[in-house]
């Protein structure tokens, strides 16, 4: 029984790895920094990282959180917190914009990277401080929104 699911499993992954949604990839690390553990999540989308997520952790306390995006394999810019100080910063000649949303109560609630004309490549939802890649459909829907809004 152990093998029918254990292939079934398989075969979902397989028949996934062709589609365009998210998946994530956990290492932890206790050698890069003596004293500190270290996770990398890196999230992908259609076989392309566009999100890389570093967390620091010693005592068990989160000492910082570092959010690294990219398209099509270019870096694009992070969200960064740590030691009570948060850091945003862009990459020089990304080849397209990284946008941060904050809501009327200083709230960090999104981040988008778009092209010049306003078509959505990629978007993430923030809660707590920390990003997710969303759905493929949520984009697919905002391209849509906008492109009726910018056609009237």
């Amino acid at each position: 029984m152990k093998a029918i699911i254990g292939c079934l499993l398989w075969c979902l992954s397989a028949f996934a790895a062709d589609t365009n949604e998210i998946r994530v990839v956990t290492r932890t690390d206790s050698k890069v920094s003596p004293g500190y553990l270290v996770t990398y999540e890196e999230f992908t989308r259609g076989g392309q990282t566009n999100l890389l997520r570093v967390t620091t952790i010693k005592d068990g306390v989160t000492n910082s959180i570092a959010h690294n995006f990219y398209h099509r394999g270019a870096y694009l810019g992070r969200y960064s917190q740590g030691g009570g100080y948060t850091f945003v910063n862009t990459a020089v000649s990304a080849p397209c914009a990284l946008a941060f949303v904050w809501d009327s109560s200083s709230q960090l609630r999104s981040a988008s990277v778009t092209t010049t004309n306003y078509v959505t490549l990629d978007s993430f939802t923030c809660t707590n401080g920390i990003f997710y890649p969303v759905g493929s459909s949520v984009i697919e829907e905002s391209n849509r929104k906008t492109k009726d809004i910018l056609h009237r």
